[in-house]
């Protein structure tokens, strides 16, 4: 059996040939199995879904019941799908940017991946008919933008902008499904409010694509895969421009509250400015792939906190406090747990 000191051994195109071919372990036990299913699924960045997810429901007055609770929860499982067939198809790239990732796929099995995720969409499909015909069709939309961002014939993340445009949609498209569980649909559906809100949602999230491409920047670059950093030329140029992309998105805020989005309240969400600027410096000094993970683990918890703070500003329910207390634990307990597949072990560059 291959040891993860036999595999960071090994040039990158033999580590991505093994996992290619690899049929996992047969007797890696269960416990350990699902773990590592876990940590491919990234919790902690599914967290931001249903908090946009709440957003809307919020924004749009929507009672919470049981078909907003099985909501949260599609959006949250719908985020651990994309991320799954991230891992199944970036086995070129990974194997440079995340050899500790790849190596836990050849364990577990490539296929086996692909086969236990198909299944994780078909509960998702039950689910979601639980909740009504147009929150069917809503959520078999996002399943298949989670499965287009990486997977052939689209395979949109290696297309710069329409990749993150579609990155970006993980929190705007959530944020307007609420639209489905709506009394009158169509009327929800073109409610200006709620178009504004969720365009600046989309630009918002826009810049986090752009902050979250940076890290691989060399991966990538040695895999020929063009991304939004990739294309700019250089890791530096990336980092200053996703610092800059960040900082004005979030100050970007003014915007719908001035449009009559969000209510003047929802300002005070500039007070997370101070630290992404911060966080902004931190993207361009990174000068490893260690340094840059760490910039991306503070900054989903920051990306999190701005969407729990407007849920909050907008109504201080006790629905909302769930909700946002839920998130935040969620996060928590996939940091104890180190349940996800970003890990320390991964190489520096």
């Amino acid at each position: 059996m291959t040891t993860f000191a036999d595999f960071l051994e090994m040039p990158v195109a033999q580590r991505v040939t093994l996992a290619r071919e690899a049929t996992g372990e047969r007797r890696l036990p269960w416990p350990l199995r699902a773990r590592l299913y876990v940590a491919f699924s990234r919790p902690r960045t599914c967290v931001p879904m249903i908090f946009a997810f709440q957003l809307g429901a919020e924004f749009a007055g929507i009672e919470q019941t049981w078909r907003t609770a099985i909501g949260l929860a599609v959006f949250f499982i719908v985020g651990a799908i994309a991320n799954l067939f991230n891992i199944y198809t970036d086995i070129e790239e990974d194997s440079a940017n995340m050899p500790a990732r790849v190596f836990h796929l050849t364990r577990y099995g490539r296929q086996r991946l692909l086969r236990d995720t198909y299944v994780l969409c078909g509960l998702v499909v039950i689910a979601a008919a639980c909740v009504g015909p147009a929150f069917l069709v809503t959520s078999i939309v996002a399943l298949v933008g989670a499965h287009q961002y990486s997977c052939r014939p689209l395979r949109l993340k290696e297309r710069p902008v329409l990749g993150i445009l579609l990155f970006a949609t993980v929190i705007a498209y959530p944020f307007a499904s609420i639209a489905a569980l709506a009394p009158d649909i169509r009327a929800q559906a073109l409610d200006s409010g709620l178009l504004v809100a969720c365009l600046y949602l989309l630009l918002w999230f826009c810049a986090k694509g752009l902050v979250k491409n940076v890290p691989d920047f060399e991966g990538d670059a040695d895999a020929r895969l063009a991304t939004s950093a990739t294309v700019t030329g250089s890791r530096d140029r990336a980092a200053r421009t996703a610092a800059v992309a960040s900082i004005i998105a979030y100050a970007g805020i003014a915007a719908p509250v001035a449009l009559g989005a969000f209510p003047p309240r929802a300002l005070f969400t500039l007070l997370w400015l101070p630290i992404v600027v911060w966080q902004g410096v931190r993207l361009i000094r990174a000068d490893s792939m260690t340094a840059g993970n760490n910039v991306l683990r503070t900054d989903m918890l920051v990306s999190a906190g701005f969407l729990a703070s407007l849920i909050l500003l907008l109504d201080c329910t006790a629905a909302n406090v769930a909700v946002v207390l839920i998130g935040m634990a969620l996060i928590a307990i996939a940091d104890a747990l180190r349940l996800d597949s970003r890990t320390k072990a991964d190489s520096v560059r």
